[in-house]
């Protein structure tokens, strides 16, 4: 039959991640040299079920995963992987950097230069570059690093307060020697005052006396790291009871994203992470079952095209399920002649639930049916392993054999 053409074009993608786990238990990879069906790439779903050979793209090879860069969730954070990642390297660890860190210049830099780098760290992390765009935890980042390089600016752009800041950071002798030459800056050389102290601690080891005790509280800018990690670690705990909260109310996306915050804001906090890819999981899974819902109902309604689409959403999400990867792959199968595509689908399925006997069936049964008597005798027998007394497996295999 001919078409007017005037239907949108729907390709498949699946992901081509690998996932660990059932690949390592149990290789289905295809090693036959047959291949039943079409061996091509993705193509039209609409020309795939009119049985046109010469669909568009059907040489291009195996399809392409378009989730994007990185492992990331759907949070509603419009923010591409590297902007994430840019922002994360900048906010790790930067409560407890010096002002020259923050800026990234040397001790002896003049004031052009800091000046020059204030410019450029301010535009690049200035909360109003995503004015309008919705950020989520990392508009909390983008603040503290942005106030950060905006003290260190203010501070090391004054004469008087830089010489301040360098004698209560480095001593007095340091702070001068910082001001005088390029040598002193760019070397660690060790205060006197120092090297007295490690020649008397000396002293007292090799003549088996207790070193002397330190008097006195611990320098301005360690009590102040302190009182930030404490700041950090509160907001951490308040994060966590937000992310229990949201996750109570099957609010995953906001339990993910308030998991994540808190891990990032204590590194220590190992619960923080294993809530952080439960609330994940079960945000995909959710999202995905919507979809298959509605790819189901579209089925009942014979519109075999509408729940293709469905299912291609379903399994974009990257659910943890392998139903909805194994429906999506059985409709492909029987309904086209991308057959390569429906098999990557039938083991993402197995991948993602290796013990399921139904799953482990629908590929093994796929490669017969494909001619590749070798991955199929294999996946015949993993039925056989997780369930002896299969009927179906036990007569495919004489027949195979």
């Amino acid at each position: 039959d001919d078409d007017d053409g005037d239907d949108e074009e729907f390709d498949f993608q699946v992901d081509s991640e690998d996932d660990e786990g059932f690949a390592e238990e149990f290789d289905f990879g295809d090693t036959d040299g047959e291949g039943g069906g079409d061996d091509s790439g993705p193509a039209a779903f609409e020309q795939a079920l009119q049985g046109e050979s010469d669909a568009p793209g059907a040489d291009e090879g195996a399809p392409a995963d378009s989730s994007g860069e990185g492992e990331s969730i759907d949070d509603g954070i419009e923010l591409r992987a590297d902007q994430r990642s840019a922002i994360d390297v900048a906010f790790q660890g930067i409560e407890s950097k010096n002002y020259y860190e923050i800026l990234l210049v040397p001790r002896h830099a003049d004031a052009r230069a800091i000046k020059r780098s204030y410019y450029r760290l301010s535009k690049e992390y200035h909360p109003d570059k995503f004015y309008r765009k919705e950020i989520g935890p990392y508009k909390e980042k983008l603040e503290l690093i942005f106030n950060l390089i905006s003290d260190a600016y203010r501070t090391l752009s004054d004469d008087s307060s830089r010489r301040d800041y360098d004698a209560k950071v480095y001593g007095k002798d340091r702070s001068e020697a910082s001001h005088s030459s390029e040598a002193s800056a760019t070397v660690d050389f060790v205060p006197d005052a120092l090297r007295k102290r490690r020649a008397s601690r000396k002293a007292n080891e090799a003549s088996g006396k207790p070193a002397p005790k330190k008097k006195g509280p611990p320098p301005v800018f360690i009590q102040k790291l302190q009182g930030q990690l404490a700041d950090r670690i509160a907001k951490a705990r308040k994060h966590m009871e937000e992310g229990r909260l949201a996750m109570e109310q099957k609010r995953f996306a906001d339990a993910a994203s308030n998991f994540q915050l808190a891990g990032t804001l204590d590194t220590r906090n190992k619960e923080a992470k294993r809530l952080f890819k439960q609330a994940q999981s079960q945000h995909r899974n959710t999202k995905a079952e919507d979809f298959y819902t509605k790819g189901q109902e579209a089925l009942l309604a014979e519109d075999t095209k509408r729940a293709a689409q469905f299912f291609q959403q379903a399994v974009d999400c990257k659910p943890t399920r392998g139903k909805y990867y194994n429906e999506f792959g059985k409709l492909i199968t029987m309904n086209t002649l991308q057959q390569r595509v429906g098999l990557e689908l039938l083991k993402k399925a197995v991948e993602a639930e290796p013990r399921s006997v139904e799953y482990t069936l629908d590929l093994a049964n796929a490669y017969a049916e494909m001619a590749m008597p070798s991955n199929a005798v294999r996946a015949f027998e993993r039925v056989l392993h997780l369930d002896p007394k299969n009927s179906t497996a036990s007569k495919a295999l004489r027949r195979l054999k």
